[in-house]
């Protein structure tokens, strides 16, 4: 099944938001369950999308239930004691975001604060990361070329990867140009090789030819990181892969982070109150892979099995 990560009415975001997702119009594109969004017409399809199918009472057309999981979020109930744990793990920080703010006035930002800031986050938020020796040994393995993909299920993936690296090592990214309409990204961007897609379409190279430049824009760098998923995921779910990472003519090599809690549904305040997040990384040997569909697909099939994943047929277009 094809789906936009965003409700192709209101123009949501389903990865950022607790809106219920629950229509799915004949047009084979999901649509917020809520009133504002129970209209007849479809951005993605440009047009009439024909009547609405509520989920729950047309089984012929839902998704199945790991396939709605992947694209949306539920509350999370905490208690008293979670808000004050949140509250004074702000209130540390405190000293950190001043710093932080000053660094970004006068320009004085470098590597090593950023991997200073990686590693207080990790011990602020009590992310507890278990790699085994080898599997990090193949993720810093400098001596040849290749893509490095991971699923993607919140804000903390970029943590868990930042504490396996190091100063001296580390690897390119593909990001949205959103990130740049942040300070703190601009800087990331000027310090990490980097790849910048845009959003909207328009005319001129594709993301896959701004993507294959990479290597030849950083000929000194041996690993691009790129999460094929597309969007966040559900932490029990593997979407379908968008193609551009396995068609870039180097081997791909999987990353598997298995988290142990559910923290995809963590948003804004709630991820300061989350006790712990214990997470489980697995770096798999390289694969080649000619790009086709089978051997995309074959290749996400590892992953799930490995990690237990169910495989969602979303795919975000």
């Amino acid at each position: 099944m094809l789906v936009s990560n965003k409700c192709q009415t209101c123009g949501e975001r389903f990865s950022s938001s607790y809106i219920p997702v629950g229509v799915f119009a004949y047009c084979n594109h999901l649509h917020h369950l809520t009133t504002k969004c129970k209209t007849n017409f479809c951005k993605q399809c440009n047009g009439f999308r024909g009547p609405l199918l509520t989920l729950v009472n047309t089984p012929t057309y839902a998704q199945k239930k790991i396939n709605l999981a992947s694209v949306v979020r539920h509350p999370v109930n905490f208690t008293w004691t979670d808000r004050l744990r949140g509250i004074w793990r702000l209130f540390k920080s405190v000293p950190i975001i001043i710093q932080l703010y000053w660094k970004l006035l006068v320009g004085t930002i470098d590597i090593d604060y950023l991997f200073f800031l990686n590693n207080y986050l990790i011990n602020l938020f009590d992310v507890r990361v278990v790699c085994g020796i080898k599997s990090r040994a193949k993720l810093l393995d400098s001596s040849y070329k290749r893509v490095i993909i991971c699923n993607h299920t919140n804000y903390h993936d970029l943590l868990v990867m930042g504490s396996l690296l190091n100063p001296k090592n580390v690897f390119g990214f593909v990001a949205s140009e959103i990130i740049n309409t942040i300070s703190f990204g601009r800087v990331v961007t000027k310090i990490l090789p980097n790849i910048i897609i845009k959003d909207k379409k328009s005319e001129g190279e594709s993301n896959y030819q701004v993507i294959s430049k990479y290597f030849q824009t950083y000929p000194k760098e041996s690993k691009l990181m790129i999460c094929p998923e597309g969007m966040l995921t559900h932490y029990k779910t593997i979407c379908k892969f968008r193609t551009t990472a396995f068609k870039l003519g180097y081997p791909v090599q999987p990353v598997i982070l298995k988290y142990r809690q559910n923290i995809f549904d963590l948003l804004d305040f709630d991820l300061w109150c989350f006790r712990k997040i214990d997470v489980d990384v697995e770096v798999l040997d390289p694969i080649e892979t000619d790009g086709s569909d089978e051997s995309i697909e074959s290749i996400r099939k590892i992953m799930g099995e490995i990690g237990q994943f169910y495989l969602s047929d979303v795919i975000n277009k």
